[in-house]
């Protein structure tokens, strides 16, 4: 896979900043894969962790709802959940 050259890459502490989370937090994310995709350069898993912002606009995009209603739909919850 090759870099596009107009891919600008984010550090930790600035796609951090940009999420508006911790950089642990983000480093959390990434271990568990639940925060959004990241770029690994130098040596695996040692190497820097770098963050394209293209790949956090769609990340943020994937998480962005109309309504609460919208939310549980696509996490596949149902409004009557939990009710007896």
């Amino acid at each position: 896979m090759s870099l596009d050259a107009q891919k600008i890459l984010l550090t930790t502490a600035q796609a951090a900043q940009r999420l508006g989370v911790k950089s642990q937090t983000l480093r959390k994310w990434r271990l568990r894969g639940h925060g959004p995709v990241f770029i690994r350069l130098g040596q695996r898993l040692t190497g820097r962790a770098m963050y394209a912002t293209t790949d956090l606009e769609i990340w943020l995009s994937e998480r962005s709802f109309a309504s609460t209603s919208d939310e549980a739909a696509a996490a596949g919850c149902s409004s009557d959940r939990g009710a007896s």
